[in-house]
C-alpha cells in the first residue's frame, strides 16, 4: 500500500513539473522564425509591405536591404511574428531578391501556352539593383523597350489561354538559377483600372443621352415618332425595341469609352456579345417583325378597295392622338394583358441590364477582347415568354375581350355615333358631287348654245373643274362608307360576344338599329355621289367634244 502511494505521488509531481516547464517563457534567441514569400507593395525607411501568393498582406520592420527593393520586387524574407499578432514583425537579416514584376504587353505566346514574351518599359535603367535578374533584350525600333521572356508553368497555362496578343499584363516572376536562367511566372493578371460607381452611371447616362439627340435629330425633334404606329398610336412592339436597343447601345458606349479613357485608343474596340444577350435581342427585333406582319394581314383581309384607286382601304381608323397609354391598351383603349407584361419585362430586362453594365465597368481590364455583361437563362425565360404572349395576343385577339360590361355598352354606342357621323359625311359628299353635276351640266348647255370658240372653251373648262371636284367628292364618299362598314361590322362582333349579357345587349340592338339605318342611308348617298360624279364627267366630256367642233377650222 505504502509503495502504491509512493508511486503515485511520483507521477503527480512528474507532471507538475512537465506543465511547469512549458508555461516558463522560452530563452532569448529561441523565438519561432518564419518565411514568408511575396512581392514588396509598398517601401518606407522603417517598414516593407509584403502580398504573398493567397492574398494575405504583411508589413515588416525594414530589413537591412530595403533600399535594394522596390514596389512589384518578388522578395523572401524570414522574421519573428509580432506579439500581439498586429504589429510590424522582426526581419532576420537582409530579405532575399528572387524576382520582379513586369508590367508591359504581350507580343507573343507559345503554341503550347508555356511561354509568353512581354514588351515593356523598365523602371530603371540596365545596371541598377532593380535590373540585375531581368535579361533584358533591347528593340531596335522602340525607344527603351525591352522584350522579356517568362516561362508560364501548367497552373497559369489556363490563364494564359484566354489572354490574346496585344493584351497589358502584370507579372510577377521568380528568376531561376543555374547554367540556363529562367524568368518562371509566380503570378498573372491583367492590368486594370478601378472606376468609380458616380463616373460609371455617369457614362451610361451621358451616352444614352446622346444616342437621345441624335435621335431627335433625325427625327425632326420628335424622337417618340420611332415608336409611332401607323394609326396614330404607340406601338408597344416599336417601343420594346427600342428601348432595348437603346440601354444596349448606350452600355456599349459607355464600356468603349472607359476603355479608351483607361489604356488608349488602341483598345477603341474588341467588345463582344455573349450568347444569352444576342438571343434577348433576337427576340426584341424578331417581336417588332413579327407583330407588324400580323398587324399587316388582318389588315390585307378585312380591307376594302378604293373603287377609284384600286388600292385598299385600312380597316382600322387612325387615333386622333397618340398617348402613353397606348403602350398598356388594345385598339379600344382597353388595358391588355399582353401588352402589359411586355412592357413590365421590357423595363425588367433593360433595368437589370444596365445594373449589370455598371457593376461590369467597376475594374477596366486591358484586354483586346471582352464579353459584354451576360443575361441570366431565368431573365431571358422571362422576357421571352412575355414577348410569347403579345405575339399570341396580338394574333388570335377578339373584339370584346378584356372589357367589362360598362365597357363594351358605351363601345357599342361609340361605333353607332361614329356610323351615324360618317353617314352624315356621305350625305354631304353626295350633296357636293349632286351640285357640281348641276355645273357641269349647265357648262354643257352654255358651251353647246354659244357660237363662240372662246366662250366654249371657257365653258368647257368649267366642266373640267366640276366633274373633277364632283369625282374627289363621291371618292370621299366610298371613304366614309367603308369605314362605316368597319365599324358596323365590329359592332356586329361585339353584339356576338356579349349576347348573353342583359345589359350589353340591349346596348348593343338598339345602337345596331340606329346604325343599320345610318348604314343604309350612307350607302344610298354613295350611290347617289358615285352617279352624279359620273354624269358630271360626261358632262365635261360632251362640253369638251363642243370646244373641240367650235375650234375646227
Amino acid at each position: 500500500m505504502t509503495k502504491t502511494k509512493s508511486c503515485i505521488n511520483a507521477c503527480l509531481w512528474a507532471a507538475f513539473s512537465v506543465a511547469m516547464f512549458l508555461a516558463l517563457p522560452p530563452p532569448a534567441g529561441s523565438q519561432t522564425v518564419l518565411d514568408f514569400e511575396g512581392a514588396a507593395q509598398k517601401r518606407t525607411a522603417d517598414t516593407l509591405t509584403v502580398k504573398a501568393w493567397d492574398g494575405e498582406v504583411k508589413s515588416f520592420k525594414a530589413p537591412t536591404n530595403v533600399s535594394q527593393i522596390s514596389p512589384g520586387a518578388l522578395v523572401k524574407l524570414q522574421y519573428v511574428p509580432s506579439a500581439d499578432g498586429k504589429g510590424s514583425s522582426d526581419v532576420k537579416g537582409e530579405a532575399t531578391i528572387l524576382g520582379g514584376s513586369l508590367v508591359g504587353t504581350i507580343k507573343e505566346i507559345a503554341a503550347d501556352k508555356s511561354w509568353i514574351v512581354v514588351r515593356s518599359q523598365p523602371p530603371k535603367p540596365p545596371g541598377d539593383a532593380w535590373d540585375v535578374s531581368i535579361p533584358v533584350i533591347y528593340s531596335a525600333d522602340s525607344d527603351n523597350d525591352v522584350n522579356v521572356s517568362l516561362e508560364v508553368g501548367t497552373e497559369l497555362q489556363p490563364l494564359v489561354t484566354a489572354m490574346r496578343t496585344g493584351d497589358g499584363i502584370r507579372a510577377v516572376y521568380l528568376r531561376t538559377t543555374g547554367d540556363r536562367p529562367l524568368n518562371k511566372i509566380k503570378r498573372l493578371e491583367w492590368q486594370s483600372v478601378k472606376v468609380g460607381r458616380f463616373e460609371r452611371w455617369g457614362s451610361l447616362v451621358v451616352s444614352a443621352v446622346v444616342l437621345l439627340f441624335i435621335a431627335v435629330f433625325f427625327t425632326g425633334g420628335h424622337p417618340t415618332h420611332l415608336y409611332l404606329g401607323q394609326d396614330n398610336r404607340y406601338s408597344t412592339s416599336k417601343f420594346q425595341t427600342v428601348v432595348w436597343f437603346w440601354v444596349l447601345i448606350s452600355a456599349y458606349l459607355a464600356i468603349i469609352a472607359h476603355r479608351i479613357l483607361a489604356a488608349g485608343w488602341s483598345y477603341v474596340g474588341g467588345v463582344d456579345i455573349p450568347t444569352n444577350l444576342l438571343i434577348l435581342s433576337g427576340i426584341s427585333v424578331l417581336t417588332f417583325t413579327a407583330a407588324k406582319a400580323i398587324t399587316t394581314s388582318k389588315v390585307e383581309a378585312s380591307a376594302k378597295t378604293d373603287s377609284s384607286t384600286g388600292k385598299p382601304l385600312e380597316s382600322k381608323p387612325p387615333a386622333s392622338e397618340p398617348k402613353i397609354g397606348d403602350l398598356v391598351s388594345d385598339d379600344l383603349n382597353r388595358t391588355d394583358l399582353g401588352d402589359f407584361q411586355m412592357v413590365t419585362f421590357t423595363g425588367l430586362a433593360v433595368l437589370i441590364y444596365a445594373i449589370s453594365a455598371v457593376e461590369f465597368m467597376e475594374v477596366i481590364e486591358f484586354r483586346r477582347l471582352v464579353t459584354m455583361p451576360e443575361i441570366d437563362a431565368t431573365l431571358l425565360a422571362i422576357f421571352g415568354l412575355g414577348q410569347a404572349a403579345y405575339l399570341g395576343k396580338k394574333a388570335t385577339g377578339d373584339v370584346g375581350a378584356g372589357m367589362t360590361p360598362q365597357q363594351a355598352a358605351k363601345r357599342a354606342i361609340d361605333l353607332a355615333d361614329a356610323i351615324k357621323s360618317d353617314a352624315g359625311k356621305a350625305a354631304a359628299a353626295e350633296g357636293l358631287a349632286t351640285k357640281n353635276k348641276s355645273e357641269a351640266s349647265a357648262a354643257l348647255v352654255s358651251a353647246t348654245s354659244t357660237n363662240s370658240k372662246s366662250a366654249a372653251s371657257a365653258e368647257s373648262t368649267k366642266a373640267e373643274a366640276a366633274a373633277k371636284t364632283a369625282r374627289t367628292a363621291a371618292n370621299e364618299s366610298a371613304t366614309f362608307v367603308t369605314t362605316v362598314d368597319i365599324n358596323r361590322a365590329e359592332l356586329v362582333k361585339l353584339a356576338e360576344a356579349w349576347s348573353k349579357d342583359t345589359t350589353v345587349n340591349a346596348a348593343t340592338a338598339k345602337s345596331a338599329l340606329v346604325a343599320n339605318a345610318d348604314a343604309s342611308k350612307a350607302k344610298v348617298s354613295d350611290a347617289a355621289a358615285a352617279k352624279a360624279a359620273e354624269d358630271a364627267e360626261n358632262s365635261a366630256k360632251a362640253a369638251i367634244a363642243e370646244r373641240d367642233k367650235k375650234t375646227q377650222p
